[in-house]
């Protein structure tokens, strides 16, 4: 169970921090969360959130891209970043002696990179060849650039996260200065620090943080106020092999839906013992697997999963019809007390797991006061899922799987 203590703040420039003590760890894990996610890009500059999370790891006024990286790599720091939709997240882990120099390196490439227009040309050609591994396949292009597009199609998610090449190739200098300007404001980044973190951890902060930036512009983070798909979508993509994926996901409002997922994805899709597995594998050997396709943003989120076949007609009906079956069971009679039970242990066991991280626990409480929600201890997120009852469960498959909502995709 987290034992952890939470404590949060605001620093003097109105940078917000959140930290989790847990005295017994070794590591220590130090993120930094922004509001500058793909959702909030200029028109026309589609993939210049993604493309920002590169440059500020490529040069500052003090050192070069590969002394900057080395401060943390000779203390055997484990540093990385991502961006999403909501989100554009920088972090690092590492042993709890050396949280000073990993405060030191962030607070010198927020406000000291130097985003040169060599360093910008240089990191479109990486952003682009990052983009083009992660869709190389039918499915991964399918999952992050089509379905997106089609499942939340009139809201400001349905761009894909990776941008196209020609508004990459289009971003200048001036237009990265202009959204790092308007994005990364103090009061749009939340500082997260979890492990067995120091005392004087709010002095630390302040002390590396306290700075302001250039202001242009209010933050803006566009909103969906629903979902806007009302009839089912059926499409095809052309991979050249000798298997086809079946593809099958379905849109929602995340505020009302996302809680219910994880128990609705064991069930159906994430174990040997799922339905939608024990059908089409055991039963009736039509797939090696069932993969699950899932992600929640902050207004709108999309549930699925992937079946691979071999490439025939026969096998392309028998598995839509069965998965179409096994949905509707669900939605309309609903999940059993067993199966209630079971997925509850099974998910609850793997968030006890996952404590084993530190970097759980700072992206848990750091997302939730970026997104400005009330804060939920993680051990109460737990006994909130023990508590799940089975009728609210049907009640949300119900909601959830809405045939006219149906995005089905045929990849052969």
């Amino acid at each position: 169970m987290d034992h952890s203590t939470v404590t949060t703040g605001t620093l003097k420039n109105g940078m917000r921090w959140v930290g989790t003590s847990d005295l017994t760890a070794k590591s220590i894990t130090f993120q930094l969360l922004t509001l500058a996610g793909s959702r909030s890009e200029p028109v026309g500059k589609k993939g210049m959130a993604h493309l920002i999370e590169h440059l500020f790891f490529t040069g500052t006024t003090k050192h070069s891209a590969s002394e900057l990286v080395q401060q943390i790599y000779d203390y055997g720091g484990d540093l990385n970043a991502d961006t999403g939709v909501d989100s554009c997240n920088y972090y690092c882990k590492i042993r709890s002696p050396h949280l000073e120099r990993v405060l030191a390196f962030f607070s010198e490439i927020l406000y000291e990179s130097t985003f040169t227009p060599e360093s910008i040309q240089n990191e479109v050609e990486v952003v682009l060849n990052e983009v083009s591994m992660r869709t190389g396949s039918s499915v991964a292009m399918l999952s992050a650039v089509v379905l997106p597009q089609i499942a939340w199609v009139g809201t400001p998610a349905c761009h894909p996260v990776g941008g196209t090449e020609q508004d990459l190739r289009s971003i200048t200098r001036e237009d990265v200065v202009a959204f790092i300007e308007q994005m990364y404001q103090p009061h749009t980044i939340v500082l997260s620090v979890a492990g067995n973190i120091p005392r004087n951890i709010e002095a630390l902060l302040e002390k590396y943080f306290s700075y302001h930036v250039k202001s242009r512009g209010e933050c803006y983070v566009p909103l969906a106020e629903g979902i806007f798909q009302t009839q089912l979508q059926t499409y095809n993509v052309s991979n050249g092999t000798d298997d086809s994926v079946v593809v099958i996901a379905f849109p929602y409002t995340t505020k009302e839906l996302e809680k219910y997922i994880p128990v609705l994805s064991h069930v159906l899709v994430d174990t040997m013992s799922s339905r939608l597995f024990k059908r089409l594998r055991s039963e009736l050997g039509l797939t090696y697997a069932v993969i699950s396709i899932s992600s929640e943003l902050r207004d709108v989120g999309l549930f699925g999963f992937t079946v691979t076949t071999k490439n025939s007609d026969a096998n392309i009906k028998a598995c839509v019809e069965e998965s179409l079956k096994i949905l509707r069971e669900v939605a309309e009679e609903g999940i059993t007390e067993v199966e209630l039970s079971r997925a509850k242990a099974f998910i609850v066991e793997g968030k006890l797991l996952a404590l084993e991280d530190s970097g759980t626990l700072a992206r848990y409480y750091g997302e939730q006061v970026l997104m400005g929600k009330e804060l939920v201890a993680y051990n109460e997120a737990i006994d909130e899922l023990r508590g799940m009852g089975l009728k609210e469960v049907r009640e949300a498959g119900k909601r959830l799987f809405v045939e006219e909502r149906l995005n089905l995709a045929i990849i052969s």
